[in-house]
Formats: structure tokens, sequence, C-alpha cells
């Protein structure tokens, strides 16, 4: 019999639906092929696999961007309900509203929350729905409204969305899907010799590269 005791992230995640009764609901949503619970999940056991080594403890501690992850999607299943996925970010950012306090957060990660949750940049430019200047624009405007720095919430966005969509992909024990994304070897994603971030497959490597040299000047 396999054993059934929930693992550190299991706990996580249930720790945080308990700070708010709606979360139940939410978290046993069917989104895409997963319920939200089992996305959650494969996107924190990504994160624990490749980015052990936090290197940027002194922005969000690695504590503190782990239960951000169990909270990004927190708008889907209220945005799939109004037909309007593109509601995701703004149901998000109204539950966190009402969540933050029991969160824990301080000032400065009160602020990168809101800021993670309030739009997906690279999901749209990777995605063709924003050329490069459009998404340069929307990532430094983000930063502006929420008072933070705009290389350092790029850098966590990076892992966000890696550990994001990486969860989609059948080493990370989805189904698959977005493998296309990023660079393999040996059946694993590699790690960009920083230790900040993965590699993207050869295209999408290119293009963030383009978006991060502007954003590193």
């Amino acid at each position: 019999m396999e054993d059934e005791t929930p693992d550190e992230n299991e706990k996580l995640i249930s720790s945080v639906i308990e700070v708010d009764e709606r979360l139940k609901n939410i978290f046993s949503a069917l989104v895409r092929h997963y319920k939200l619970f089992d996305h959650i999940k494969n996107v924190l056991n990504e994160f624990d696999k490749y980015f052990k080594d936090w290197k940027f403890e002194e922005v969000l501690s690695r504590e503190k961007m782990k239960v951000f992850l169990v909270i990004h999607d927190i708008g889907k299943p209220q945005a799939i309900d109004s037909l309007d996925k593109n509601l995701q970010h703004k149901f998000s950012l109204q539950l966190f509203e009402d969540i933050k306090d029991k969160l824990e957060l301080s000032a400065i990660e009160t602020k990168i929350f809101r800021a993670l949750l309030s739009d997906d940049p690279l999901g749209k430019y990777f995605q063709y729905k924003l050329f490069k200047d459009k998404t340069l624009e929307l990532i430094n405007s983000i930063a502006v409204r929420y008072d933070i720095n705009v290389k350092e919430y790029f850098e966590l966005l990076t892992v966000y969305y890696q550990v994001d969509a990486g969860s989609y992909t059948k080493d990370a024990g989805g189904l698959v899907y977005l493998e296309n994304l990023f660079k393999y070897a040996y059946g694993e994603k590699v790690l960009e010799k920083s230790g900040k971030r993965l590699v993207f497959s050869t295209i999408y490597e290119s293009r963030y590269i383009e978006l991060f040299n502007e954003i590193a000047i």
C-alpha cells in the first residue's frame, strides 16, 4: 500500500487553504486536466527540484516564494466560471487582498506578490500576444506600479513562469504538454549556469535573452 501521509508541499498547500473558507472549493476546482491542488503540488515539486539553491533570498525568501506559488492561480477557477480567462489576474488580486494579512507578509513581500499576480508578461510574449517592446513596457509598468526593482521582479517572474509552465510536462509528474519550452538533457530540464533559472529551448531562449538584456541595462 502506498504511503498516504501528506508530504511537506501538501501540508503547505493545506495550511494556506485554511486561511479562508473559499479556498477549499477553489483548490478542488478542475483547471485544464488537473485539480488545482494537484497542479500546485506539481509546481512546488518542480520548484524544489530545480531551485533548492535559491539565489534570491535577499529579495524574497524561498519559503515565501513557495507561499506565492501556492496562491498564484487562486483567481483562475472564478475566471473559468465567468467564461473569461483574462479575468484571472483581477480575481487573484481581489482574493489576495482578502487573505494577505493571514499570510504574514512584509510590506515588500506584499508588493512582490501583487506584482507577480497582476499579469503574465512572459506568457503573453512567448505566445506572441505581445511583441518585445510592449512586453518590456508591461514589465516596467508593473514594477513602477508596485514600487519594486524591475530586474528583481523580472527574475522572480522568470522562476514563477518556468516552474508553472514546467509543471505541465511529463517529467514534472504531469501530462506531456509544454516540453517544447525547455532545453532537456538526460530527461531533465537544464539549470542555467547562474542557477537563477532554467534554460529555455533554442527559440524561446533567444527571445528571452532579448528581453533580459534590455531589462538588465
